[in-house]
């Protein structure tokens, strides 16, 4: 009896393929460098928004140095 490509794609999936040690220890490898790849990424990018963020806020810092100074001396001003 011969079987088809068909059915023997169904009993492969039917019956576990273990792994060899070797074979488990390089996907662990390659999992965990696919893991610091993403973590790496993300970091790199919420440093990204984190310096955008800095930036916009030294601008406004900027535009509004001397606004509570301001009316810090005023009323200094006035008690004087």
């Amino acid at each position: 009896m011969k079987l088809s490509g068909y059915v023997w794609a169904v009993v492969d999936r039917l019956y576990p393929n273990f792994l060899t040690k070797r074979e488990r220890e390089t996907a662990a490898l390659q999992r965990r460098q696919e893991e610091a790849e993403a973590i790496r990424q993300r970091n790199e990018e919420l440093l990204k928004k984190h310096d955008t963020f800095n930036k916009e806020a030294e601008r406004t810092a900027v535009k509004d140095d001397g606004g509570r100074d301001r009316h810090r001396h005023e009323e200094d001003d006035q008690i004087d």
